[in-house]
């Protein structure tokens, strides 16, 4: 009797980036984005001329910024410098306006939207992916504090970080029965680096994420340690199975 080789174990939150169960392929989700595109377009401009908490704070230190004062020491300013560099480039090139804010504001979501949509497909399927950018496209208008309503550091720190996260889990591809070259897990580390710390550099809640990627690595690790000690097992077990089909052919009386 032969042993048949043990296929390698992967991680069990591993999916197929395309399964055959996703009923979403080509027209139909450019079709379902587009809406969602939409969707978040019409909520937001709804709130076109509405002033959330704190925007006459980054006004102010965007158009300061501009005249040429110094963050921190002639500004006064309690978050990190992304928010007001944004809205200080966003001032030279388009001016200075409530709207130049807001048409950016629902073009950024749209970003977040086709982020999360990304993710979900490479990590799930994409059905996931268009219903994680559906739900932010309504859930981050609706949301009544204004925190990711408005251009702020909570809203203006979410695709840097969903994108550096991404390229993290990019990174350990072979975590998930995904080839990767040394090369590559390289390029998609350092960027998900770069994308987290722009992250910590609007908000410093971005850290969390290289808080969630380690404890993904170690989770990662005993879940590789268990697979890898079955995997032993089972070719323990095999190889005494052979053993004893051996010995029971020796056995057996010659004619």
């Amino acid at each position: 009797m032969r042993a048949e080789p043990s296929s390698p174990q992967t991680l069990p939150l591993a999916r197929p980036g395309r399964g055959p169960a996703s009923r979403f392929h080509g027209a139909t989700a450019f079709k379902v984005f587009a809406a969602i595109a939409v969707v978040t377009f019409l909520l937001r401009i709804f709130y076109a001329g509405h002033l959330y908490q704190d925007d006459g704070l980054w006004f102010t230190v965007g158009e300061e910024l501009l005249r040429g004062k110094a963050l921190y020491r002639d500004i006064y300013f309690d978050k990190p410098p992304g928010l007001a560099l944004v809205y200080a480039a966003l001032f030279k090139l388009f001016g200075a306006h409530l709207l130049t804010i807001r048409l950016f504001t629902i073009i950024y979501s749209i970003a977040v939207s086709a982020m999360l949509y990304v993710f979900g497909k490479r990590f799930y399927d994409e059905r996931i992916g268009l219903i994680a950018a559906a739900m932010f496209a309504v859930f981050s208008t609706i949301f009544t504090t204004g925190h990711v309503q408005g251009l702020n550091t909570d809203l203006l720190m979410t695709l840097p970080y969903a994108a550096g996260t991404y390229w993290l889990l990019r990174a350990c591809d072979d975590l998930f029965g995904r080839h990767i070259t040394g090369r590559q897990r390289v390029r998609f580390a350092l960027a998900g680096g770069a994308g987290l710390g722009i992250a910590t550099q609007i908000n410093p809640k971005g850290a969390f994420g290289f808080v969630f990627f380690a404890l993904f690595l170690l989770l990662a690790q005993r879940w590789q340690q268990r697979d890898d000690a079955e995997t032993r097992r089972r070719g323990d077990a095999e190889k005494e199975e052979q053993s004893s089909s051996t010995r029971l052919t020796v056995s057996l009386p010659r004619r």
